[in-house]
């Protein structure tokens, strides 16, 4: 009955036999007369309520009893072995459908407990509880076997009706979970029985579309569907009073679940097994495409290595040019003592010095720093080096070569490409002239005053803008017998230690301050030592040049050498 409804039930009272006397022929009427009695019952309860009820003697009912609790046994018993073998497999394979399996599997036993009335057993005093939990464990139990059934389906956004069906499923769930705490039981016990039917309806046809879309695993949900749904609308029906009320009716829910849980079982064991086959096309045809790769790869290889063999030794013929084409790092002039470190960043590079003399017999030293790396400045510096030697021979002042320079420079050259350089012309006599186009100045140390000063000028790089003719600027200067002039690229200062520390202006003067007694050539390998120590592993990041000049005016004519 309903809440309020109320019905009185005639029921013919005849006492059963028990067991034992079950066949017997009551011939000698030993028996008592059957009795006839009238019982009225008046019932009352906000439940679901099943009737006709049936009323048995002791013994009967004990008999009844034993085989109902022998079933109950039978049916968790699976559900507990299903719920540990399937653990010791999640626990193994870490595989995220045997986690949902393991939700369907709890709360299907917490929904069958609260059902068949056992989970009372551990509450008696809280009838209430008992109550309102079988609704949260029914839809605790949708709500795992829809996740379960979305994931092993493999339901995602590309399949867009059926994800959204199942997201609104979801919602519904979520939305009756909240409803439990404020609703009263009578009031949404009914609508979640239909909501059960509407949900496996769903979950049929969601099934069946999967399957046309060639998902096997679905005939295995779909099988499984059939026996829940079979089971499910069963138990529906009797809760209606559609349907009689018997053993089958009764417990077609734990029917249909136990044939759930192992068609589930096998459905999974089933996904699993597609998944390794797949895994194994994959891996057959990864290997394949891999060897295929691996072949193309070592025919490029072969290739590219035999390109590259020609560029190495077409780097190793230009560095070769590159160096005839300086002069010797160290040199003792007639009146100057040179020694130069010169070093680049891969086989060529941009950095370039030159010792040129002019046509008054006065020394010109040049140090420039073209733009870039590797072969583009090296080509620059070829033609540096010819412009240079044709400008100090037609010109005698630093500024007037420096715009001859330009002027070839800036005719020939089309691209972003530029060099800075410092020119220093030296005389016999200690007199000099410089200028700087855009480079860093230069560092003299006066002896005979223990003092250092620099040789600096105004002027913008070689080769990259037309410039007026006054642009450039002259200075002029004189040393005395051992002054020293320290000229250098930013390779030489840019360096950096293994803590991204900068080596800089200052260390390299500190460097040059604590040389000036050694030889020339040794105070070079000192300031270089020093140097290459501080960069460490860390190594050069752009070509590097540092030219140390010493001068002195009493060195014999006799002991000059070729520059070249």
């Amino acid at each position: 009955s309903r809440q309020g409804e109320r019905r009185c039930f005639q029921h013919r009272y005849r006492p059963k036999r028990s067991p034992s006397t079950l066949g017997r022929v009551d011939r000698d009427a030993r028996h008592p007369p059957v009795l006839s009695r009238a019982i009225y019952i008046k019932v009352r309860s906000d439940e679901t309520l099943i009737f006709p009820i049936h009323i048995f003697d002791k013994s009967y009912f004990a008999q009844a009893d034993r085989k109902e609790e022998f079933v109950f046994g039978i049916y968790y018993g699976i559900i507990l072995v299903m719920f540990f073998y399937n653990f010791l497999l999640y626990i193994t394979l870490r595989n995220r459908y045997y986690f949902y399996y393991l939700l369907y599997v709890l709360t299907l036993g917490l929904y069958q407990l609260a059902l068949n009335g056992i989970i009372f057993q551990f509450w008696p005093e809280n009838p209430g509880w008992n109550k309102i939990f079988l609704p949260i464990s029914q839809l605790l139990l949708q709500l795992t076997l829809l996740l379960f059934f979305k994931n092993l389906l493999n339901i995602n956004r590309k399949n867009r009706f059926d994800y959204n069906t199942i997201l609104i499923l979801l919602g519904i769930l979520f939305l009756s979970l909240g409803s439990l705490s404020v609703l009263e039981y009578a009031t949404i016990i009914q609508p979640l029985n239909t909501l059960g039917i509407l949900y496996m309806v769903f979950s049929i046809i969601l099934t069946v579309r999967s399957y046309k879309q060639g998902n096997r695993t679905a005939l295995f949900f779909l099988f499984n569907w059939l026996t829940f749904f079979v089971g499910g609308i069963t138990l529906a029906l009797r809760n209606f009073g559609l349907v009689p009320d018997n053993f089958y009716t009764t417990y077609s829910l734990q029917i249909g679940s136990t044939l759930e849980m192992l068609l589930l079982s096998l459905a999974l064991a089933d996904r699993i097994n597609r998944m390794k086959d797949e895994l194994a096309v994959l891996n057959t045809t990864l290997e394949e495409k891999v060897e295929e790769r691996t072949e193309e790869l070592l025919s490029v290889l072969k290739e590219l290595r035999k390109k590259n063999d020609i560029i190495e030794s077409e780097l190793e013929l230009a560095s070769d040019i590159q160096k005839c084409i300086m002069p010797h790092k160290d040199l003792e002039l007639s009146f100057l003592k040179v020694a130069v470190h010169c070093e680049y960043l891969t086989s060529v590079g941009g950095d370039y010095f030159d010792i040129l003399p002019s046509k008054k017999n006065n020394m010109g030293v040049l140090i420039a720093d073209v733009s870039g790396h590797g072969i583009p400045a090296a080509l620059l510096t070829t033609m540096a080096k010819i412009s240079f030697m044709n400008a100090m021979g037609k010109k005698e002042s630093p500024i007037e070569v420096f715009k001859e320079v330009d002027r070839n420079i800036s005719e020939i050259i089309t691209t972003q490409n530029y060099l800075t350089a410092f020119l220093l012309v030296v005389s016999k006599d200690g007199k000099l002239s410089f200028s700087s186009a855009g480079h860093r100045p230069a560092i003299v140390y006066r002896r005979d005053q223990e003092r250092m000063d620099e040789f600096k000028t105004e002027g913008l790089f070689l080769g990259i803008l037309e410039k007026d003719k006054d642009y450039f600027t002259q200075k002029s200067d004189k040393v005395n017998r051992g002054d020293r002039i320290l000229l250098y690229t930013d390779g030489i200062i840019d360096a950096f230690d293994s803590e991204e520390e900068r080596w800089g202006e200052d260390r390299l003067l500190q460097c040059f301050q604590e040389s000036v007694d050694l030889p020339v050539t040794e105070a070079r390998d000192y300031i270089i030592g020093k140097w290459k120590e501080y960069v460490g592993e860390m190594g050069m990041v752009d070509d590097s040049t540092l030219i140390l000049l010493e001068y002195q005016p009493d060195t014999e004519d006799t002991t000059q050498k070729s520059t070249r």
